[in-house]
């Protein structure tokens, strides 16, 4: 086993689905079920963020030593640098982009113990499925749009001034966004609706008048914004998996940025249909929105690959 002392280099900001890389290590993952967690030195997988982990990793095949392997999973690992000590997931106590850990993407594999030895230093050829990444990455953008449209639909429930949005518009979703989940073609966001809200000046009370219309008010802005087919632009600070990436749109009322770590579009048409439920809890209390997505087909125009972004 190597020694770490960079981060994996992620490729998958760039679009790509397959590459070729070297195996710098490979560590335990579930030893008994013959489960073993690959390193390389650069990747187009995108990994789960165990930190916010809204969306699932990217699945494909890794072939090593002449073996197709099924990478079932893929993970966020660190090692603080120049060491090989690889912890994983919520072992791992430092935060993303601290400069005294290499921050690594491990992917999930069933590998024989005897291929493991021979793995490190050896050749390797990665491939992502690319339908499924579509499909995340379109659940992903239509997201981000939702919360800019919500934060729209509900500006006139504030009595106070409040922090806005890139729009400048009162940004309900970062006062109150609590949970965020992605799966294939949909997404589920979960807003708190309690004290610190209404301390903050939100009309809570003013909320279930607006619920039953709210989800055809978020889906008709999205509509709008998603007929522009504007760009999505994907910045990094570094190559690495540790570096800040930003999701960037430019809405006909003003550019948007996201800090993000998922994967996108890389632009807005390949979005064909956005359809949103929205929920009051029956104590009023949580706010639920769920977005189900309709894409265009994978390569039904050069710009039908993903890209991701934070």
């Amino acid at each position: 086993m190597n020694l770490f002392e960079h981060d994996t280099v992620a490729t998958f900001p760039a679009g790509c689905l397959d590459g070729s890389s070297t195996v710098l290590a490979v560590v335990g993952i579930d030893v008994p079920a013959g489960r073993h967690g690959v390193i390389v030195a650069g990747t187009p997988f995108h990994p789960l963020d165990h930190r916010w982990p809204d969306q699932p990793a990217d699945t494909g095949i890794i072939e090593l030593l002449g073996h197709r392997l099924p990478v079932l999973d893929c993970v966020v690992g660190a090692a603080p640098r120049g060491t090989a000590d690889v912890l994983v997931g919520s072992a791992i106590p430092a935060r993303r982009g601290d400069d005294a850990w290499c921050w690594l993407v491990v992917h999930v594999v069933e590998l024989d113990p005897s291929l493991a030895t021979w793995a490190v230093g050896a050749s390797v050829r990665l491939t992502v499925d690319g339908k499924r990444r579509w499909d995340l990455s379109g659940a992903h953008t239509a997201c981000h749009l939702s919360g800019f449209a919500i934060n729209a639909a509900l500006a006139g429930y504030w009595r106070k001034p409040v922090a806005a949005d890139a729009l400048g518009t009162p940004d309900f979703e970062r006062q109150a966004l609590v949970a965020s989940s992605l799966s294939e073609l949909r997404y589920h966001d979960t807003y708190r609706i309690g004290r610190s809200l209404r301390k903050a000046g939100f009309d809570t009370d003013g909320l279930p008048s607006v619920v039953p219309s709210l989800g055809v008010t978020l889906e008709k802005r999205m509509c709008d914004w998603t007929a522009t087919a504007a760009p999505v632009r994907v910045t990094a600070a570094g190559p690495g998996l540790g570096s800040i990436r930003t999701w960037t749109c430019d809405l006909p009322s003003g550019t948007v940025r996201v800090p993000c770590g998922g994967t996108h579009l890389t632009d807005l048409a390949g979005l064909a249909g956005v359809r949103v439920e929205v929920s009051l809890s029956a104590a009023g209390d949580v706010l639920d929105v769920v977005g189900t997505v309709e894409l265009h087909p994978v390569g039904a125009s050069a710009r039908a690959d993903a890209r991701v972004s934070r």
